[in-house]
């Protein structure tokens, strides 16, 4: 299987959206990944991340360096595919996002049914 063995790091200052999104990545892959949450990120932490495969990370922190953090995990993860997952969905953000290396800009309250399959279409490429 395409998604055997393979790590996922949720990155979401609000836990209880990380975990939702989590629980619901179990079931769908029945439990054939490992996932991570971290809620307190910041560029510092970010080379300290290890064995990632897909990294899903909300832009809407609380302390307003999503860009920087992009830029960071670029920096450190040039070839792991990045999923932005948020409530931020506006246009600018996503150019921005797609300018940045994003592969993916999904709206977190309408497109999480969607997620697993963009996430079986990335480990496919």
């Amino acid at each position: 299987m395409v998604l055997e063995d393979k790590n996922i790091l949720i990155i979401d200052d609000i836990y209880e959206d990380a975990k939702r999104v989590s629980n619901y990545l179990e079931i769908q892959f029945s439990k054939k990944v490992s996932i991570s949450i971290d809620t307190i990120i910041d560029q510092n932490s970010i080379s300290g991340i290890k064995e990632v495969d897909l990294i899903i990370f909300d832009i809407n922190f609380k302390n307003g360096k999503w860009i920087e953090i992009i830029s960071t995990i670029r920096l450190y993860h040039r070839n792991t595919p990045l999923i932005i997952f948020t409530n931020q969905v506006d246009q600018y953000y996503k150019k921005l996002c797609q300018l940045m290396g994003v592969h993916s800009f999904m709206d977190k309250t309408t497109q999480i049914e969607q997620l697993p399959a963009v996430i079986r279409q990335l480990f496919l490429n």
